[in-house]
């Protein structure tokens, strides 16, 4: 995992960005006393990102699968099992399931902890081979294979971690497995490293109950071991190089604190009560460990050598010395990312062709990033990125939803904005797929047969698309499935000079309409639905591309128009808005372009003006600050677009609260005007006009692109 949800760090106002985060004034790196391959890289960001260039595979790729597996999915309780048994209060949300769950599964964690756990995951009726081809059929041409987690358990034949999946559990190779498997297939091959996490993260595993009858009673990570012949020590294991120590003594409590200790740690999971900045008390183990995990790191791109390598964090990176790579500051993920990109241009004769992902760096064009669970605003060009996101839960969860529509609507979101996608189908402990799962691969593998075309070596176009309805982000769940596409969402992919315009629903009246494609787009000379031998008939005007669609689709989810002509380019449409059109002396204009929002709106410019849309969060708001010259009645209108019926939406101004209906248009790019009401300023000066949702219970997004405020006369 990866962060979701609260603690996802990565701003993602109007684009992306790799979280570069200013360190001027922290003190400098420690260097991590690892040796590393020869050649032009340095470990650090400077240099990498002197070297780094994006691959032309990766351009192409299009579609990765995330195999996010391992030995916590022996909980089949989601993320995170092995802290959350941990912690019977303070968890994320409804992962206070966990701890009643692990209790009546297995015991409690004073006695059977998650190293207990590690030995009862078997990954039985997994069969490499097997998924991998169902993974090259769903379209990827790459795969991320889990090398750790945050547990520390490494899933290869690790020369520095003695827990791991050869040794213990399994007794498999499994990067080993999946690397075979790929390289059959002719996939690229990834390595996902998150145990920098482990510094800290396993906190709780030294803390206790704090109420019931084992209060006090220390979990399994701060038990006395001493004269006890335990099954890890009969094979030479030691506690440390798994949980860690106990780093209570590098805590910082409120002054003055007289509160439970063990209930402050176990608040924060993402701190637990220790600050950003290197550890002070214990500095030679956080030295210890990230020598460690650069040691295991650098041995698995030198027994599998990767095409790329991925790091998690919430705008941080390991060892970075704050957020989840608080602890301390360090080279260590330079230093292994200068390995790889050595050890790759010697394989390539000089040439690199490898990458790295990270969620936080120090010079952006040293790697590539990760956008979890979203993507951006528009189009983003200035750097190599990629959507991952998973079926609910990264790790697997009993119960899962699955629905192939919001896998390949996401897709189109992604590459349609110059991006890739990634997406992680959760395996069950044993290593198998869900029936649920197994379909979404199928019904991919279907879809891919009719499309992949535009998709594999395609890039975004002038623009990403038309419509108002964009997905949603966050772990893709029911709502995701729900999201209300019509015939007018769509997005565009451009390859070998043909345009792709994909339509995210299938219209209900058979014909759809492409404002970017109007006839100063440049001639069209063919128009084909992938998928269908029908000739299907065309026209080309000033106001855009219309086709008539045939009566039977060639395929489910989404739907591909191959359009081939001479220099095609998108066209935005030059017009006023029909409130600016009926402006008088005194009028104010309060233009979309112009406004504060909130709760994800945004402003955007498609077939026309800018207007104010993504209204998908019935919390999302909009205002603007105006200078009223006189007091007086004021009436109030509103330029909106929504094919919703019954839409309410409220103007706050001078105290007072006006709700208007927005008027039923054809499509979210057809507009009208309604008139709001009046609203009497009692004086001249600076005034604030809100927009807000009326019923959040019947909110559907709408349009906005104006609102004008007209004078009493």
């Amino acid at each position: 995992m990866k962060f979701r949800g609260a603690i996802q760090i990565i701003a993602l106002i109007g684009g992306v960005t790799a979280a570069s985060v200013a360190f001027a004034g922290e003190q400098p790196m420690d260097a991590i006393n690892v040796p590393i391959a020869e050649g032009p890289c340095e470990p650090n960001w400077k240099s990498l990102g002197d070297q780094f260039k994006c691959p032309t595979w990766w351009r192409k790729a299009k579609i990765g699968m995330w195999l996010h597996w391992g030995p916590q999915s022996i909980g089949e309780d989601g993320d995170w099992y092995a802290k959350w048994i941990y912690m019977p209060q303070h968890a994320w949300g409804n992962y206070t399931r966990v701890y009643p769950h692990h209790l009546e599964r297995v015991g409690h964690p004073s006695e059977t902890g998650y190293k207990d756990m590690l030995p009862l995951w078997k990954a039985e009726k997994w069969d490499p081979e097997k998924l991998m081809a169902l993974y090259k059929r769903a379209g990827a041409r790459y795969v991320i294979g889990q090398g750790m987690h945050h547990d520390n358990f490494d899933l290869w034949d690790s020369k520095y971690q003695p827990w791991n999946a050869v040794k213990i559990g399994p007794h498999r190779d499994i990067l080993g497995g999946w690397k075979k498997a790929a390289d059959k297939e002719g996939i690229r091959f990834g390595i996902a490293f998150h145990g920098d996490y482990s510094l800290w993260w396993y906190q709780p595993a030294f803390l206790c109950d704090l109420e019931g009858p084992r209060k006090g009673v220390p979990y399994d990570g701060a038990q006395n071991y001493d004269g006890k012949d335990t099954w890890w020590k009969k094979l030479g294991l030691d506690l440390k190089d798994l949980y860690g120590i106990d780093l209570k003594d590098d805590v910082e409590f409120p002054a003055n604190f007289t509160g439970d200790p063990n209930e402050f740690r176990m608040r924060d999971p993402l701190a637990h009560g220790i600050p950003n900045g290197n550890l002070k008390k214990n500095i030679e183990f956080a030295r210890w460990y990230a020598t460690k995990w650069t040691h295991r790191v650098v041995d698995a791109i030198d027994q599998f050598s990767p095409d790329f390598i991925y790091f998690d964090g919430g705008g941080s990176y390991p060892f970075c010395g704050h957020g989840t790579g608080r602890g301390l500051r360090a080279d260590a993920t330079p230093r292994v990312i200068a390995h790889l990109y050595n050890s790759n241009m010697k394989k390539n004769g000089g040439k690199l062709e490898a990458m790295a992902f990270t969620k936080g760096n120090e010079d952006a064009r040293a790697i590539a990033v990760n956008v979890e669970s979203s993507f951006p605003a528009g189009i983003k060009r200035d750097q190599t990125w990629q959507t991952e996101n998973g079926l609910g839960e990264w790790f697997y969860l009993k119960g899962t939803f699955y629905d192939s529509g919001m896998v390949i609507h996401e897709m189109l979101e992604a590459v349609s904005r110059d991006g890739n996608f990634a997406i992680n189908i959760p395996l069950t402990p044993a290593g198998e797929l869900d029936p649920g799962g197994l379909q979404t691969l199928q019904d991919m593998g279907n879809w891919m047969d009719v499309n992949s075309e535009g998709i594999h070596d395609s890039s975004a176009w002038d623009v990403w698309g038309e419509g108002a309805v964009v997905m949603k982000r966050g772990n893709l769940g029911p709502e995701h499935a729900k999201t209300p596409y019509t015939g007018q969402d769509i997005r565009f992919t451009t390859k070998d000079g043909a345009v792709y315009a994909w339509l995210m629903a299938w219209p209900e009246s058979g014909k759809t309409a492409i404002q970017s494609l109007a006839a100063p787009a440049g001639k069209i000379t063919a128009v084909v639905l992938l998928g269908c031998k029908e000739k299907i008939e065309w026209q080309q005007t000033d106001d855009g591309l219309a086709v008539q669609l045939p009566a039977a689709k060639p395929c489910s989810f989404a739907y591909g128009l191959k359009i081939t002509g001479e220099n095609l380019h998108a066209v935005v449409a030059k017009k006023a808005t029909l409130l600016s059109d009926k402006i008088t002396e005194g009028s104010i204009l309060l233009r979309a372009e112009n406004a504060e929002t909130s709760g994800g709106v945004r402003s955007e410019t498609r077939a026309g003006p800018s207007n104010l849309g993504y209204w998908n969060n019935p919390r999302g708001t909009a205002s603007w600050k105006a200078t009223i010259t006189k007091a007086g009645m004021y009436e109030i209108a509103a330029e909106t677009a929504s094919p919703y019926d019954g839409i309410e939406f409220a103007v706050e101004a001078a105290g007072k609260r006006i709700v208007a209906r927005a008027p039923k248009t054809e499509s979210h790019d057809d507009y009208a005007v309604v008139t709001v009401g009046k609203i009497e300023i009692a004086q001249p000066g600076e005034i604030v006009i809100k927009v807000s949702v009326a019923d959040p219970a019947k909110w559907q997004p709408i349009n906005l692109r104006a609102v004008k405020l007209t004078p009493p006369k």
